[in-house]
């Protein structure tokens, strides 16, 4: 693993998926205290992955077999297994505890702006996308998953999405990484549920 903090220095490490989160150890867990307290543990749905494909800007980190992690705290870590089946395997594995944490929780909240007033956003399995006044839970919109056409953000707090009906929605959020990547881990699980 080569994180930000420690650039181009690659440590083994320990991965575990755990109580609705993924734990990295820095050393083998020998007692029940070493298993409290892990060196990084992220939500597993406030993290997102894909592969690390070399290109000139990261050819001094590339290795094979290799994922690219982010979690909406700002951790980034480059996650190197020992071969492909290693690493589809704990994709697999992290996609199957994002799937039962998402079907246990069925819905996340946060606040949000939208067209300069208060609001929750909340993302349900069932249900989508739905913005509610957040004093007097007036419902102003509801979306499902299946009519969203795209989204996209400015990097730091707005939220754009486009629906198939050609409605454009633009929500202010404090914690758009945790917003992107709740919505990542709910369709990840619409998708597996089809």
């Amino acid at each position: 693993m080569v994180s930000s903090k420690q650039c181009r220095v690659w440590m083994k490490r320990l991965l575990v998926l755990r109580n609705e989160e993924l734990e990295i150890y820095s050393d083998f867990p020998e007692t029940a205290g070493d298993w409290q307290s892990p060196e990084l543990h992220y939500g597993v749905c406030d993290i997102t992955w894909g592969p690390l494909v070399k290109n000139g800007t990261n050819s001094h980190i590339y290795r094979p077999h290799s994922i690219s992690l982010q979690s909406s705290t700002g951790g980034r870590h480059i996650l190197s297994f020992e071969c492909d089946i290693s690493l589809h395997y704990w994709e697999r594995e992290l996609l199957m505890e994002i799937k039962d944490v998402v079907m246990k929780i069925n819905a996340r909240t946060f606040a949000a702006k939208w067209e300069g007033n208060a609001v929750d956003l909340t993302i349900d399995l069932q249900k989508g996308f739905i913005i509610e006044d957040s004093t007097t839970a007036t419902k102003h919109w509801t979306k499902k998953f299946e009519e969203l056409e795209s989204s996209s953000d400015n990097g730091s707090k707005e939220l754009y999405l486009t629906f198939k009906d050609g409605v454009k929605q633009c929500l202010e959020l404090t914690e758009l990484h945790a917003v992107l990547y709740t919505i990542e881990a709910f369709l990840k699980t619409r998708v597996s549920l089809l």
